[in-house]
C-alpha cells in the first residue's frame, strides 16, 4: 500500500512538472503586438565594452568580411531546432526566460513559419535583455547563448518571413539586443538589412555611425538611398575629396552610364540630367554648361573613379559625410 502511495506521488509529480514547464504547456501563448512603427524608436544603445564575441564567434554570414557585400545569411536548416536548443539552455540559466521558450516552443511547431511567433521569440530575447542586461553582461556563457539565439532569429526572419514588416520588426529587435550585449558589428549589420525595408532612414543612419565607430569598423561606408553598392574596388581620399567607382555608384541611383573610349569620357545619364566627365580633366558638362570639378575623375585599379560629391549633386542627390565613423550617405 506504501509503496503504491509512493508511486501515485511520484506520477502526480512528474506530471506537475511537465504542466508548469513552458516546453510542454499546451496553452495558448500570448503573442505580443509589435509593428514597424514601434521598434523604429528601439534605442540602439553603444554604453557597454566591444564583446569578445565579436572575435571568437563573429557570425559571417551576418556580419560579412568584404565592406558592401551583401549578407549570405546561412540556410535555415536546422535552425529552428538550434533555436529550441539555445532557448532551453537560456531557460535553465535564467527561469524569467520562460515565455521565451515557450514562444520557441510555438515556432517549432510551426517550423519557423509563425511569424507572430518569430517576432515574439525577439521581442522576448529583447526585453530579457534589457531587463538582466547587468546579469548577462557578467555571465558570459549566458550571454553567448543570448547572442546566438538572437543569431538564429535574424536568419529564421530573412529566409522565412514572407512580410518585409516582420524582417523589420525582427531586425530592430536584434540591433538593439546586440548593442545592449557589446556586439555591434552584428548590430550594424542588421540595421542596415532593416534599413533596406524603412524609406524613414534617417534614424538607421545615425544608429550606424555610432555603432561603427564604437565597433572600430574601418574604411569608408557608403550608402545610396538605403543601399551600400558593392564596390570592386573601395572608396578612396584623394586631397580631400571621396572618389568612387563611377558605374557602381550611379547604377545605385538608378542612373545609366557609358564610356567612349575614343574622347576618354564618361557619360552619366539619369532621366532629364546628363553628366559627362573627361578623364584626369577637372572640366565636366551638366546639360551641356561647363562644370569645374575639385578633382577630375581618374582611373585606380581598372575602374574609373569620379568625386562622388559631384555626381551625387549634380544627379539630384544630397551627401553628408561624418568623419569620426567614415559614413557617407546618399539620399
Amino acid at each position: 500500500m506504501k509503496k503504491g502511495f509512493c508511486l501515485l506521488l511520484s506520477v502526480i509529480l512528474i506530471m506537475s512538472v511537465l504542466l508548469v514547464t513552458p516546453a510542454f504547456a499546451g496553452k495558448p501563448v500570448q503573442v505580443p503586438e509589435a509593428n514597424q512603427s514601434t521598434v523604429e524608436d528601439l534605442l540602439v544603445e553603444t554604453g557597454e565594452d566591444v564583446s569578445i564575441l565579436e572575435d571568437t564567434e563573429p557570425a559571417k554570414d551576418i556580419v560579412p568580411d568584404k565592406i558592401g557585400l551583401e549578407s549570405p545569411l546561412e540556410p535555415v536548416a536546422g535552425s529552428v531546432y538550434k533555436a529550441v536548443y539555445l532557448a532551453e539552455q537560456i531557460y535553465g540559466e535564467m527561469p524569467a526566460a520562460e515565455k521565451l521558450l515557450a514562444h520557441v516552443m510555438k515556432l517549432q511547431e510551426s517550423k519557423g513559419g509563425d511569424s507572430a511567433h518569430l517576432v515574439a521569440v525577439a521581442h522576448e530575447i529583447n526585453q530579457l535583455t534589457r531587463i538582466h542586461r547587468a546579469y548577462l553582461n557578467s555571465h558570459s556563457r549566458v550571454k553567448r547563448t543570448v547572442v546566438l539565439l538572437t543569431d538564429e532569429t535574424v536568419r529564421l526572419a530573412y529566409h522565412l518571413a514572407k512580410r518585409d514588416g516582420v524582417k523589420f520588426v525582427v531586425y530592430r529587435y536584434a540591433a538593439s539586443t546586440y548593442a545592449m550585449l557589446g556586439c555591434y558589428k552584428r548590430a550594424a549589420a542588421v540595421v542596415e538589412l532593416a534599413m533596406k525595408l524603412n524609406p524613414n532612414r534617417k534614424a538607421a543612419y545615425e544608429d550606424l555611425k555610432k555603432l561603427y565607430k564604437k565597433a572600430g569598423i574601418p574604411g569608408l561606408k557608403v550608402f545610396v538611398r538605403g543601399q551600400r553598392p558593392n564596390f570592386d574596388v573601395r572608396p578612396v581620399i584623394q586631397n580631400g575629396r571621396t572618389l568612387v567607382p563611377i558605374r557602381a555608384i550611379s547604377e545605385t541611383m538608378g542612373a545609366k552610364v557609358d564610356f567612349n573610349a575614343k574622347q576618354q569620357m564618361v557619360i552619366v545619364n539619369n532621366g532629364n540630367i546628363n553628366v559627362n566627365l573627361y578623364l584626369n580633366n577637372k572640366i565636366a558638362l551638366v546639360n551641356g554648361k561647363k562644370v569645374v570639378l575639385d578633382e577630375p575623375a581618374k582611373v585606380i585599379n581598372k575602374r574609373t573613379m569620379i568625386p562622388l560629391r559631384f555626381v551625387s549633386e549634380n544627379l539630384g542627390a544630397a551627401v553628408e559625410y561624418d568623419p569620426q565613423s567614415q559614413t557617407i550617405t546618399v539620399e
